[in-house]
């Protein structure tokens, strides 16, 4: 019984994300984002719910003699805010997990640093889906509240991305 139990919630589950259908006309949506410090990532959305999707993103970043390789994965409640228009505009919150590594080093390899690095990321921002065109921009704050590597997190992670969304 409680086999069948599990198993009918999982199909459940499954067609609940197969079948997704939000206000903005798409179900994904893949691109690029830009931030500060010389950050860059792919990035992949899918909606799972009406008004929730997943992102992951994968990416590099290159701060004075540090470089990161980082992977994110985070849940946004996406929030319409009216426009009136043909587009749609939304905000969303949003919160995750990150792991990568980082290298931390000067060009003479002297005084060099590495590691592994894994935290949890917080995420605001704002996005608008043009409507006849399959294209969103958004503009995003996302920090990371790292448990390891040394224990800190990063504050300045800002970005834009552009995404074709299907």
């Amino acid at each position: 019984m409680k086999k069948l139990f599990v198993t009918m919630l999982l199909v459940m589950a499954f067609a609940t994300i197969s079948f997704a259908q939000v206000g903005n006309g798409y179900d994904n949506a893949i691109g690029v984002r830009v931030g500060l410090h010389n950050t860059y990532e792919v990035s992949y959305q899918r909606y799972v719910f009406p008004s929730g999707r997943i992102e992951g993103t994968v990416g590099v970043q290159k701060y004075n003699t540090k470089n990161d390789f980082n992977v994110h994965a985070t849940y946004q409640w996406m929030v319409q805010i009216p426009t009136g228009g043909q587009g749609t505009l939304q905000w969303y919150p949003g919160v995750g997990a990150q792991v990568g590594n980082w290298n931390e080093g000067h060009w003479n390899g002297l005084n060099s640093k590495k590691g592994f690095s894994c935290g949890a990321v917080a995420q605001v921002g704002i996005e608008y889906t043009f409507g006849r065109l399959p294209l969103v921009v958004s503009a995003d704050y996302r920090p990371v509240f790292y448990f390891m590597q040394d224990s800190k997190a990063t504050w300045y992670n800002v970005a834009l991305a552009v995404r074709f969304c299907f």
